[in-house]
């Protein structure tokens, strides 16, 4: 016959695994990803990032040019990521569209916004409701309409832009794109290094299997 004293010691100890189980779950699904909200960029979920769609409604064709241009730089740029945009033109009243970036002119005094420095473009980030992920849900761009700006300084702006609309914050270093004054006019080695740090994940609920592997009809 078991003693007492070790029957108590031992539902004690299953008590206490148990209780640390519980514990280790509630962070996992709660305190785990609140932090990840906070400490990873936002950016578009793996089962929406196969095609996000620009809708250029800036009316301007000198814009145009560099906002497609933009779009193929950062698809080289995207490569091997899943990450893929397309360009269309547009128009329309300036809204948020689930899904989409889109990108609209402004006025160089609706852009300052009390910005310490003078701003010809801006992104304006959206957050789906999923508060476990800092999943995008829609962004919208502003460049200036009235600055004057010409060819290459509209490159610059665009695929800036259009960097901080896939989730990239702004850079210290002048060879980024990401610079926070506009660096080069299309994203830079460490800016293709940061892309693929940010998108080489696939979101849980849109893996096959778990290796996320597939084999016909089956996944692994």
């Amino acid at each position: 016959m078991i003693p007492t004293s070790t029957l108590l010691r031992a539902v004690r100890l299953a008590n206490t695994v148990l209780f640390l189980a519980a514990v280790g779950v509630l962070f996992d699904h709660s305190v785990t990803p609140a932090m990840a909200r906070l400490t990873i960029d936002p950016h578009w979920a793996s089962g929406r990032r196969g095609l996000v769609t620009v809708v250029d409604k800036t009316q301007d064709p000198a814009w145009h040019a560099a906002n497609r241009r933009a779009v193929e730089s950062w698809n080289r740029a995207a490569a091997g990521t899943g990450l893929r945009l397309t360009w269309t033109a547009g128009s329309g009243a300036c809204a948020p569209v689930s899904g989409r970036i889109v990108v609209c002119g402004a006025s160089a005094d609706d852009l300052d916004d009390d910005a310490p420095l003078p701003r010809q473009g801006v992104a304006r980030l959206a957050l789906g409701p999923d508060r476990n992920h800092p999943h995008l849900d829609s962004v919208v761009v502003l460049e200036c309409a009235d600055c004057g700006l010409g060819p290459a300084r509209r490159r610059v702006v665009a695929a800036h832009e259009l960097g901080h609309a896939l989730g990239l914050p702004h850079r210290g270093r002048p060879e980024s794109v990401m610079y926070h004054v506009g660096g080069p006019d299309g994203p830079a080695a460490l800016d293709v290094g940061e892309l693929g740090s940010v998108y080489r994940h696939v979101d849980a609920g849109d893996r096959c299997g778990y290796f996320d592997a597939r084999i016909g009809p089956l996944c692994f």
